[in-house]
């Protein structure tokens, strides 16, 4: 019989949140602003996914509110080659690649996902890569 229950069981995310604080201390000690939620200022969240079909450890730097109500301003007004756009494209996407490298220097594996409604960078513990999925 298939488990109806959409999320992982409790075991599994007491492992997951324990990572998750792990990969926050240690960002934190490397210089990282580090949220448990989306900041109102800009920085990186750490963040456990408990569904089924996708859990994990995840992380993502977000840029200030202000930089990214303008794109959308710019992007709603079809103006979608604005340099506004272009520069926050090309620091989003440094900022992604240049986090991956730090978690990964401090000892974590890192894993791109694509799912249907939504995008992030999942952090794994070397030595648990077998138990978390």
């Amino acid at each position: 019989m298939l488990n109806p229950d959409p999320f992982i069981d409790h075991a599994h995310e007491q492992r997951l949140r324990r990572l998750a604080e792990r990969v926050a201390e240690r960002l934190r000690t490397a210089g990282f602003i580090v949220h448990a939620e989306v900041p109102e200022a800009g920085g990186v969240v750490v963040e456990v996914k408990t569904l089924r079909h996708a859990p994990g450890v995840f992380v993502q730097w977000y840029v200030h509110p202000s930089w990214t109500e303008r794109v959308v301003g710019h992007t709603v007004a079809g103006r979608s080659g604005h340099p506004d756009i272009q520069r926050y494209e090309a620091v989003n996407d440094a900022m992604e690649r240049a986090l991956a490298k730090v978690v990964r220097t401090l000892g974590f594996t890192t894993h791109n996902h694509v799912y249907e409604d939504w995008a992030g960078l999942e952090v794994r513990d070397p030595a648990e890569e077998q138990e978390t999925p």
